[in-house]
């Protein structure tokens, strides 16, 4: 560590300069940033695929700081390839490898993963060219020092990364590594890199300029978060208490709701503070001091990604009346009446918001089973025997669930059946992914439920609750209805970028046996029904109630 704090001091004042304010033409601005460009590259590559750098021979985040002033001084491509080939041989010499695996025998998924910038990229000579692929082709061919995946857990863990705990946000150099760190994670570990909307290439090159010219703290903190959002991941979050403090951290007592890109009361958190607010269900909010909705919804979402805008408006909807002050000006629509008041916010504890409780099954009169998955836990085998004689079950997976797959699938299966097909990293050829063979659930069984079987299902269901849905498909006489699910399906990888950065992506790609996409498309939907805000205001649970009706129609 103090080697990695000389350098840093050392080379200080130079690097600063990279992003000075200064009369550069902009065709050197973009020099500059084509250079750091090139330079995660090259480094997120000898990372992972150099043997003696990915087995941690090397202070490799003392490496990079170490050659960003040379970086800085090339004046073209000649120089820059000169830099970068004379860094290489600094690493010592690698071995020629003898591949036994025959790679065309393996059942690679290949979406995500693309060398082909070593050749395209115009910086590099043809030198430089062959070097990197000399590394590939001899590259490590064991578990790196950087990353690890585990073999009975089957989850990648990003590993041996120094933390900085005395990290201040002014320190370009480790601003710079912190891009360099992220943006490396993503493009060898993301399984679903190929669905991002924006080309991962050009995102490096758009942050390059932010990250070096940050000029606050809470700026480093929400160009990070805006970083992870460009993954359009569920999964790919961020939580710091610089975060928690911009954002706010007090709540009117009402939860609301993005319904048709209006922003709706949904339900109530408390209800005696909420009538002192005269706060109503149903009430459509306009305008937040003074700011219309629309615009800060659409501001929000650089900030709040997701896998699709129904899981984005999930998360972002917090942000919108929160804050930390003890009251928030709303403009909001009653009746067709337009009001503006002054709302008060609280803090959890005041709200006291209590946990929801829910009835683990019921008998309707019509004989339909109504079963909420988060409540049914111990209780299973009682409700199955008593579920069993009913006309049809509505299992509503909306607030999540407490049964595995095994034991639902057991009770609705009448045989085992493939549901769900994963990719696993390759961590010997960083980038590239693997099919693995098709899971199974359910089992023989004769006495399976042969009555029709609804799952309700919405933007809250992801995840495990996704794969569950996916496993529950598999049964006979089975509808999904619902709207679109969060799409963020199959483990999660959980880093420090440095201590005070926790965050995490996706890390396995999930896919229907027949190899058809989960991520960001959610769950395949047979009915959809969609909450209305007219169905708000009545008290109306619309999917229950569309449930019941299509199976006393059918």
């Amino acid at each position: 560590m103090k080697n990695i704090l000389f350098c840093l001091a050392i080379i200080a004042f130079i690097s600063n300069q990279l992003f000075a304010v200064t009369k550069d033409s902009t065709e050197i601005q973009h020099f500059r940033i084509e250079k750091l460009a090139a330079t995660c590259k090259v480094w997120g590559f000898l990372k992972y695929y150099h043997p003696k750098v990915a087995a941690g021979e090397f202070n490799w985040d003392g490496k990079l700081f170490e050659i960003l002033p040379e970086i800085e001084a090339a004046q073209n491509k000649k120089e820059f390839s000169a830099t970068m080939e004379h860094w290489l041989q600094g690493l010592g010499k690698v071995d020629v490898f003898e591949n036994k695996i025959i790679e065309n025998k393996i059942d690679y998924f290949d979406k995500n993963f693309d060398l082909s910038w070593i050749e395209k990229n115009q910086l590099f000579s043809k030198n430089l060219q062959q070097q990197l692929r000399f590394v590939e082709k001899n590259r490590i061919n064991l578990n790196t020092h950087y990353v690890d995946f585990g073999k009975i857990t089957k989850s990648l863990s990003v590993t041996n990364e120094a933390q900085y705990p005395e990290f201040s946000w002014n320190n370009q150099n480790l601003r710079i590594l912190m891009l360099f760190r992220y943006w490396n994670y993503i493009e060898y570990f993301f399984p679903y890199k190929y669905q991002i909307d924006k080309k991962w290439d050009k995102i490096l090159k758009l942050f390059i300029p932010k990250f070096a010219g940050i000029q606050s703290e809470v700026e480093l903190h929400l160009t990070v978060a805006e970083l992870i959002a460009n993954l359009n991941d569920s999964h790919a979050t961020l939580k710091t208490n610089i975060l928690d403090s911009y954002f706010g951290n007090k709540w009117i007592a009402a939860k609301i709701k993005i319904i048709d890109s209006k922003v709706v009361i949904a339900g109530i958190y408390n209800d005696s503070l909420a009538k002192i607010d005269d706060i109503c269900v149903g009430d459509v909010v306009t305008k937040v001091n003074g700011e219309n909705v629309d615009n800060l919804i659409q501001s929000f979402r650089r900030y709040f990604g997701a896998s699709n805008i129904a899981g984005q408006n999930r998360n972002l909807r917090f942000a919108l009346l929160s804050g930390n002050t003890s009251k928030v000006q709303i403009e909001f629509k009653r009746n067709n009446i337009v009001v503006t008041k002054m709302v008060q916010r609280y803090t959890n504890e005041v709200l006291n918001i209590a946990e929801l409780r829910f009835t683990p099954w019921q008998i309707t009169g019509d004989n339909i089973g109504i079963v909420n998955l988060n409540a049914l836990k111990l209780k299973i085998n009682t409700a199955f025997k008593e579920l069993s004689q009913t006309k049809a079950i509505i299992l509503d997976l909306r607030n999540g669930s407490s049964i595995e797959l095994p034991k639902l699938a057991g009770f609705l299966n009448s045989k085992e059946q493939e549901f769900v097909k994963f990719t696993f990293p390759d961590l010997s050829y960083p980038g590239r992914f693997i099919w693995q063979k098709s899971r199974n659930c359910g089992s023989e069984n004769p006495d399976f439920y042969k009555g029709k079987v609804i799952v309700l299902v919405n933007e809250f269901v992801q995840s495990s609750y996704e794969y569950l849905a996916m496993g529950l498909q598999t049964s006979p006489n089975i509808t999904v209805m619902g709207t679109q699910t969060a799409g963020a399906n199959g483990d999660i990888c959980t880093v420090n970028l440095f201590e005070k950065f926790p965050t995490r992506f996706s890390s396995l790609g999930v896919f229907y046996p027949n190899k058809e996409e989960t991520q960001r498309l959610g769950i395949k939907i047979d009915v959809e029904v969609k909450q209305t805000i007219s169905g708000i205001n009545a008290g109306k649970d619309e999917l229950l109630e569309n449930a019941i009706n299509f199976i006393n129609r059918n």
